[in-house]
Order: C-alpha cells, then structure tokens, then sequence
C-alpha cells in the first residue's frame, strides 16, 4: 500500500494538461488498489509560484486562504463547476467522503495483511473492496473528463450543471454504503476469530 497526494490544477494549467492528470491517475490507480483523490495548488508564502504570480498580477485571496487567476477563464469555471457538480467536500473531504471510506478500508486491509494473513475470506473481501474503489475511481474521472471537454468546448454559463448532480450523488452513495456494508462484514469476521483466541487459518500440509 501507499499514499500519494496528487494536483489535478496549478496557475498554469491548460484543458490539455488537466486530461493528461487524469490520464495519470488513471495509470497508477488501475487496478483499485487505493481511490482517486485529487487538489488545486496553493500558492504558499515563500514559494517561487506565489512571487510569480504577485509579479503578473494573477495572485487573490489572503495569507490565510491564497488564490489566484488561471490564465484561461474557462479553467476557473471548471474549477468551479467541478467543486459543485462533483461535491468535492462528499467525495474527496470530510468524514463521509467516498475516498475517506475506501482510503481507511484500505489501511484496514494492510493492518489484516500484517497480523491475520490467513483470515478467513480475507481474499474475497480484498478483491470485492478493489472492484468497489475501481469503479469509483472510474466514474469521478469519467465525470472530471467530459466536464472539461465541456468547458473547453463552450462557455460554462451557458451549461446546465445541475443536471448532472443527482447522477453523481447516487452512484456517491451507493459507493459508500457498499464500502461501508464490506467494512463491517469483515470486522464482524476479525471479532469473531479474535473471540476464539486467535484468527482463523487455513490448513495446510501437516510438517
């Protein structure tokens, strides 16, 4: 297992370089083995990007919370419209987040790796938590793809955003109640080995 952090967007980011991201995510997270998750980058005192952009007028915000301009207006409109439409807050942050809920399933599944390897119905439960995180991976980039295709192609005012709201909320939660649902059913499984004294292994050849 690892970590990684990832931004989707910076001052300088094109429609071009916004897919190839997304390429990227789509590359090292094929197989499930962890959600997508994404940023915007900050510019931070003391960094080099933040006097450029001081230096070419682009810098908004405050110490506190740091903004800027994109060079092309349609990127901060898809910005924008991505916070909205795919609620960044429900997705990716806070505790009832798709990628919050697979993230710690998957810390689960390296701690049960290290202590109970030959936990009963452990390789069922991994394989069914990977399809779960593939599929989600898979519908918020299709989502984060064809919304910047859309910008790109013409103005964000003259879309209609909401449209494609409940869509995505549903397939959300559906994500997280069978994440949740896999979750439980494991740990009932670990309670019950533990209640026994130790876990449940599999057999194997007498020595």
């Amino acid at each position: 297992m690892f970590e990684y952090g990832f931004m989707l967007l910076d001052p300088s980011s094109t429609f071009e370089s916004v897919r190839e991201n997304i390429g990227f995510l789509r590359t090292i997270l094929a197989d499930g083995c962890l959600p997508v998750t994404f940023c915007r980058m900050l510019p931070y005192d003391g960094t080099p990007i933040k006097d450029e952009l001081v230096r070419t007028g682009r810098l908004r915000g405050d110490v506190c919370n740091p903004d800027y301009d994109f060079l092309d207006p349609r990127i901060g409109e898809f910005y924008q419209a991505l916070t909205e439409l795919v609620s960044l807050t429900c997705w990716i942050h806070g505790l009832e987040a798709v990628t919050i809920q697979l993230g710690c399933a998957w810390h689960e599944v390296a701690v049960m790796e290290r202590l109970f390897p030959a936990l009963s119905g452990f390789n069922n439960y991994k394989d069914a938590l990977r399809e779960i995180t593939k599929r989600s991976n898979d519908l918020l980039l299709r989502v984060v793809e064809d919304l910047s295709y859309q910008f790109f192609r013409q103005p964000a005012r003259a879309m209609d955003s909401g449209s494609h709201r409940p869509n995505t909320r549903s397939c959300r939660g559906r994500t997280v109640a069978r994440a949740r649902r896999l979750r439980l059913r494991q740990r009932g499984d670990l309670a019950r080995d533990a209640g026994k004294g130790r876990p449940r292994r599999r057999r194997g050849p007498s020595p």
